[in-house]
């Protein structure tokens, strides 16, 4: 038995304003997906984070916003 793969999800700054509805500075972004357990890069006004192994539910960019919305 495998476990799946880690996801790399793609959370661009543009969506995540436009979801959220307000401007979140990018350090906090970061930190909070860092907290989540991601492995995360930033690249310009996006960020590249891989999930954590025990994070199933985050596959896509909506389930970044959502963890960074709450």
């Amino acid at each position: 038995n495998e476990l799946p793969k880690r996801a790399t999800i793609t959370l661009r700054r543009e969506k995540l304003d436009r979801l959220i509805g307000h401007v979140v500075p990018s350090e906090q972004v970061s930190d909070i997906l860092r907290r989540l357990g991601c492995q995360v890069t930033e690249q310009g006004d996006s960020w590249q984070a891989v999930a954590p192994s025990w994070r199933f539910d985050m596959e896509i960019e909506e389930d970044l916003v959502e963890e960074v919305a709450r």
